[in-house]
């Protein structure tokens, strides 16, 4: 598939900084005939930049979402000018894509890494676990490998290995059928060591429990010497509470992935006891998770202990012996009473660290937001704080109706992108809406930097 050549740099005004610049267009999947969704609408982005070109980035999203899971597609944008202008293609991950790409009805949890030779990887869930691979910076991508077969796969990511070209690492929880659905899961690893061709047979790192067990992994590789770490969160019956907060696991691996330690628990994330007013879909089991050029590790989420659980804020928190001990988490972000969600964190060099976040504002029955980047370049001892998007109402992005695997409320993302562009900097990827129905959300692009 040949990505479409279509530049794009539209952007809005923000004061005092460059322009958010956007990354979303026209959907390409608009004469899909599927069932509702909301065209136009883009949510969850992912970004990474490639590690010898740090200009060069990579930004994958939801297409099309869907009234209840996933999407009508992938769509995958570059960059090779800093984030000024992008190009875009949908990804040949679901039957919208055409009769040559995967022929699923829904795709959802896109994730992108670029190993150190500059190849893209971007993984997908398309009914299955999809990874496709681009060693030309996304001009032409190769068919979608299933990774794995199972029939509930959640919440994948990818990540490429930063010391071995052609080695990267992709890791999902597997649910089993229980009453209700989606209580139980295993936290599965496949590797491939030849740039996507083939991946390893799924491998167990982290079984499930009695109505419980491991959602949103990452793999984290350590830069200087190779280590792997799998962060997981820890959910009991579905969903967090604050009666069952979820817990923030730790794995090891020196050999690749072969073997792992025992999960350790670090930090809880505890939910709001209630949610006044219209629901924002973000949840403390959505952590986020980086390491720095010293191997030293983050831990970001939303949490409310530090309102008494009326609201949610950021939780920070880091390790600097490979995951052993972590300091006590502390509050992050720009003060507020009425919360802030969906951190996303990403880090480089000696203590550079930026979280990208949702700061909530406004009336609970119209509540408004924005985006705002939080940075440090001293591992998170101090950070400095400013917006990076226009403020723009919550209940202008897409509905969600509750299912039995998916949660209801306005939807923006599981997730942002964040990743290190060089020289001290960030690029962030953030979902703003519009009051437009026809173009519910799009996908903006702003760089940060540490000061």
């Amino acid at each position: 598939m040949v990505l479409a050549l279509v530049p794009f740099g539209a952007s809005v005004g923000l004061a005092g900084a460059a322009p958010p610049v956007r990354v979303s267009g026209d959907s390409p999947f608009r004469d899909c005939a599927t069932a509702a969704s909301y065209v136009n609408a883009e949510v969850e982005p992912s970004l990474a930049a490639d590690p010898r070109h740090p200009q060069r980035l990579v930004a994958v999203y939801q297409q099309d979402r869907y009234h209840g899971g996933g999407a009508r597609g992938i769509v995958a944008a570059v960059s090779t000018n800093g984030g000024r202008a992008w190009r875009r293609g949908p990804l040949q991950v679901t039957s919208c894509a055409g009769p040559a790409a995967r022929q699923s009805p829904f795709a959802s949890d896109p994730w992108v890494s670029v190993g150190p030779d500059g190849r893209i990887y971007a993984a997908a869930l398309s009914d299955v676990v999809t990874v496709v691979t681009s060693a030309n910076w996304g001009m032409s991508w190769s068919p979608p490998a299933i990774v794995d077969p199972h029939t509930i796969p959640d919440k994948e990511s990818v990540t490429a290995d930063p010391l071995h070209a052609g080695t990267a690492y992709v890791v999902w929880s597997d649910y089993y059928r229980t009453n209700p659905p989606a209580t139980e899961s295993d936290e599965l690893l496949s590797v491939t060591h030849d740039g996507g061709k083939t991946w390893s047979a799924a491998k167990l790192v982290l079984g499930r429990g009695s109505r419980a067990g491991p959602e949103d992994g990452q793999i984290l590789v350590d830069p200087r010497n190779g280590r792997l770490y799998l962060f997981t969160a820890w959910v009991r019956d579905g969903v967090a509470t604050a009666a069952e907060p979820a817990w923030m696991l730790i794995q090891r691996s020196t050999d690749g992935g072969v073997q792992w330690s025992k999960a350790r628990r670090f930090a809880t994330g505890s939910p709001a006891r209630r949610h006044p007013g219209p629901v924002i879909r973000s949840s403390p089991q959505v952590p986020s998770f980086a390491i720095d050029g010293r191997g030293v590790l983050y831990a970001v989420w939303q949490d409310a202990r530090f309102t008494d659980g009326r609201v949610e804020q950021l939780a920070f928190t880091s390790s600097h012996d490979g995951g052993l001990h972590w300091s006590r988490p502390r509050r992050i972000g720009q003060s507020s009473t009425t919360g802030s969600i969906i951190p996303t964190v990403a880090a480089q060099g000696r203590g550079l660290v930026a979280v990208l976040y949702l700061q909530l504002q406004g009336r609970s029955t119209t509540p408004t937001g924005r985006y705002r980047v939080a940075t440090s370049r001293n591992g998170g001892t101090s950070f400095d704080d400013r917006a990076v998007s226009r403020t723009f109402t919550l209940t202008d992005a897409p509905l969600l109706t509750a299912g039995p695997l998916v949660p209801g409320g306005y939807f923006l993302g599981d997730y942002m992108g964040a990743t290190p562009i060089g020289g001290g900097s960030f690029g962030t990827l953030s979902v703003v809406a519009a009051s437009d129905d026809a173009n519910k959300t799009d996908v903006f692009y702003a760089p940060a930097g540490t000061r």
